[in-house]
């Protein structure tokens, strides 16, 4: 082996280096990072029924926020003029939209919502022919005043859905109620610091079109609009900007950082080994084994998610782990007098079970993410694998053809002094007698581990964690978060399907269960609702709500069905038929009067989203609730998904609908999101540690020894997860990959520590005799690999982005527990073992 290294040790470099130019390729640009939320949803056996009704209906919306200010400081954005602006620049969305391909399901903003009014009340005219809010108020009020406001009728709750949700939370309306009242000379214009203006879009254009189409909605309105200087100031966000600005900001700043770690893993490795050439061979190995890892994953069309951000870090840190082992002995074996190719196999040679050992443990245990419903997880796992194999490669070939080439001493090692190996030996000797004291702290500490983060750790899946609070789509974000009482609109949506329409239920048990819901929704804590009304009505749209406002604006239009509202509940009369029902929506279908001020839609727009018929007979085959709700914790999240979990089963028992209920929309998918990812990284840990357990039994044939090897790894994951809870830290996307790199150094510390120990006796060594070699020559390498990594990840805490710098501060601790579980730990169960054998 020595000769072949030295032969080829040219051809191995070059060939290092010809791969890593080669696997950059594909990396340049940059590769864009998917930030799907529902790419980590697991798999839901009702996903093809979910799909086959959503076909059904027109597409969700993809929404846009706008917050709209006056340029002007301490201006008001709701003057005539400035209402005036905000209708030219949406008819400039509409443009925009056409250029990129998008589709505009609806503009909401209150110019839009004013000017529909008006013209829905004085046929040609709009507020562009208005000076003044008193025109306004004169064009489209009908006998209303602030007391009739506070009324129950749909445009009532319009407006009060409006005023929560489209003006800030410091609108004054006082001039409005007293002009209104009859008072002469009175202003009536409303004041608010900041409007809201929502651009739905559909969710069918491609995630490139609606990506190109926010940029250019955000460029256009940031750059003054059509007039290049106007009344009114924009900050924008959206899902798709978030996205954009985690790939241009966040992974760029992470690849800055990640460069910045490595020179401080090099200056470390400098003060270790006072050689160029021991510090320059594993800074060109970690570099390959990186460039080598996210090449092949790009080489083969695979799509990086932003759990891949994780698997640089455990490259860094097994990288560093071989590599320091691996030179530690090579400084040995050249102190013995051997030439640096002979030196190196035979470190090698020394290493080589511990090294394969360690390496087949954990790939084995990272593949096990393969068995995990969820798609990047799935992907996480393998991609971590492909890391530790081009990560062993690197340092152990790449590093010693490097060696090799250089053809000098790297120095002599120091021999370890007479106090060192006292305090070494001291150690042992506590080890081999103190496995009860030693277990006794370390189940004190492990259950106080578990006490602390039960109940005290959240998941939570917020693309914003990964965004610096200075970039635009954050500023835009927090801004809205502080102006308004409602602030982003999000959706759950029922899906009911009579599945078989033969047997489908008669109209008064429908009309009876959509009562029912509804009532249930009123109660809701978490479903949007105006204020000022009189049981506050729900916001959300349905068959209900949809028959119930048309019933108000014209009680007499469902006297041809029996539909009428009775106490202010929609009902079926006496003279109702069965089948009256399907009519009535179906002509409802076909009324294109205004039928929502807000957005602008028909009645026809407002049915085709809560209603679809059979073909063949006309009747009822699938309604849709669509819900607004508002979320901001992960908290909220699982309440309203719970809460809606008991809606579902409400009306498929008590309801006694008739049909078959599936839940979906944004909140439902980031619930099992939440759910699906920490569940299945559990699951993933558990098997990865008993695919490590049965790896190493095969490997050993000892079942205790294996569980001695195991056993601090599963015990580092619990600390770990104390200490998050401890800090105050929650699981999110990076750091619920903790427990990988949990895993996958902990197993190697751990093996090393085990294999010199099993060596040292193999060799005829006592067990304090062994144990003190093994804390003299494996230990150090592992305190000084460790303090190297941990160096490098602490380097994230630099990061302006807070996920970053949790994941830092998370993989840091990983790695000191580990540590510590190898040295102080491991060693009293390795001798505690050894004595059951029989060993002196």
């Amino acid at each position: 082996m020595a000769s072949l290294l030295e032969k080829h040790a040219m051809r191995i470099l070059v060939g290092s280096i010809m791969a890593t130019l080669l696997f950059m390729t594909q990396l340049v640009p940059l590769p864009e990072f998917s930030t799907e939320v529902s790419d980590f949803a697991p798999p839901n056996d009702a996903d093809g029924e979910i799909e086959a009704i959503e076909s059904e209906f027109p597409p969700q919306a993809s929404r846009i926020y706008v917050n709209v200010k006056s340029s002007e400081l301490g201006g008001n954005p709701l003057t005539v003029p400035s209402m005036q602006e905000l209708i030219i620049e949406s008819a400039a969305i509409l443009s925009i939209a056409e250029e990129h391909g998008v589709t505009i399901l609806s503009q909401i903003n209150v110019a839009l919502a004013v000017d529909t009014m008006i013209k829905e009340r004085e046929q040609g005219s709009g507020l562009s022919e208005m000076a003044m809010w008193g025109q306004i108020i004169d064009a489209i009020e009908q006998g209303e005043d602030c007391t009739s406001i506070a009324g129950e009728t749909s445009i009532t709750a319009a407006a009060g859905f409006a005023a929560e949700v489209l003006v800030s939370s410091d609108l004054q309306f006082e001039g409005l109620c007293d002009y209104l009242d009859g008072g002469d000379g009175v202003d009536p214009t409303p004041s608010a610091s900041s409007t809201m203006w929502i651009i739905e879009s559909s969710s069918q254009s491609s995630e490139e079109a609606l990506s190109a189409f926010s940029s250019a909605v955000r460029d256009y309105l940031s750059s003054g609009g059509s007039n290049g200087v106007d009344l009114l100031q924009y900050s924008v966000v959206s899902e798709e900007l978030v996205s954009q600005d985690i790939n241009d900001g966040t992974l760029s700043n992470f690849t800055t950082l990640l460069a910045i770690s490595l020179l401080v893993i090099v200056g470390i490795l400098a003060m270790a080994f006072r050689s160029v050439v021991m510090v320059a061979a594993p800074l060109v190995a970690l570099t390959a084994a990186l460039s080598w890892t996210y090449g092949i994953v790009a080489l083969f069309g695979s799509e990086f998610t932003v759990l891949d951000i994780a698997v640089a870090p455990v490259i860094l840190g097994l990288g560093i782990d071989y590599g320091i082992h691996m030179q530690k002995g090579y400084e040995r074996k050249l102190s013995e007098g051997m030439r640096p190719s002979l030196a190196w196999t035979s470190s090698f040679d020394v290493l080589r079970l511990a090294l394969s050992l360690s390496v087949i443990t954990t790939v084995t245990a990272f593949l096990s993410n393969a068995l995990s419903p969820i798609d990047p997880l799935r992907a996480f796992g393998t991609t971590l694998a492909i890391g530790v194999v081009c990560a062993f490669i690197a340092t152990t070939v790449t590093v010693g053809a490097i060696h090799v080439i250089s053809e000098r001493s790297t120095g002599q090692s120091t021999q370890k002094s007479v106090k060192s190996r006292e305090i070494t030996k001291k150690a042992s000797i506590f080890m081999d007698n103190g496995l009860a004291k030693v277990m006794v702290v370390v189940a004190i500490l492990t259950l106080s581990s578990t006490l602390v983060s039960i109940g005290r750790l959240e998941t939570s899946f917020e693309l914003t964690d990964f965004l610096d609070k200075d970039m635009e789509s954050m500023e835009a974000r927090n801004e809205i978060y502080s102006d308004y009482d409602v602030q982003f609109l999000k959706t759950a949506i029922i899906l009911i399907d009579y599945n078989d329409p033969d047997a489908a239920p008669d109209d008064r048990t429908i009309m009876e269960s959509m009562l029912g819901l509804h009532s249930r929704l009123v109660l809701d804590p978490n479903v949007i609702r105006p204020q000022n009304t009189e049981n506050s009505r729900p916001q959300y749209e349905g068959i209900y709500t949809v028959l119930r406002d048309r019933l108000e604006i014209d009680p007499d239009w469902g006297s041809d069905f029996g539909i009428q509202i009775f106490d202010g509940e929609v009902g079926l009369s006496s003279d109702h038929e069965q089948g009256d029902l399907a009519l009535a929506l179906a002509k409802l279908a076909e009324d294109t009067a205004l039928g929502d001020p807000l957005r602008g839609q028909t009645w026809a727009d407002r049915a085709a989203k809560v209603v679809a018929f059979d073909e063949a007979s006309g009747a009822i085959r699938y309604l849709m609730i669509d819900v607004s709700v508002t979320a901001e914790s992960s908290e909220d999240t699982d309440s309203i998904a719970d809460d809606f979990k008991e809606h579902a089963n409400w009306m498929k028992t008590d309801g006694k609908c008739g049909c078959a209920t599936y839940l979906t929309g944004e909140v439902i998918v980031i619930e099992s999101v939440l759910d699906g990812l920490f569940v299945s990284q559990l699951e993933s840990t558990l098997l990865s540690l008993l695919a490590s357990f049965v790896v190493l039994m095969m490997m050993t044939r000892r079942f205790s020894t294996s569980a001695v090897i195991i056993l601090p790894v599963a015990i580092a994951g619990i600390w770990v997860v104390g200490t998050m809870a401890l800090v105050g830290l929650n699981w999110n996307v990076l750091t619920v990959m903790i427990t990988a790199l949990t895993i996958g150094l902990g197993i190697d510390y751990s093996i090393h520590m085990w294999r010199r120990f099993e060596e040292e006796l193999e060799g005829g060594s006592d067990r304090i005799k062994a144990m003190t070699t093994a804390y003299e020559v494996t230990g150090s390498a592992l305190v000084m690999s460790a303090f190297t990594t941990a160096s490098g990840f602490l380097v994230l805490l630099m990061s302006p982005v807070p996920v970053i710098q949790d994941f830092g501060f998370v993989s840091a601790s990983s790695v000191a527990l580990s540590l510590v579980l190898a040295l102080f730990v491991l060693p009293a169960l390795l001798l505690s073992e050894a004595k059951a054998r029989g060993i002196r």
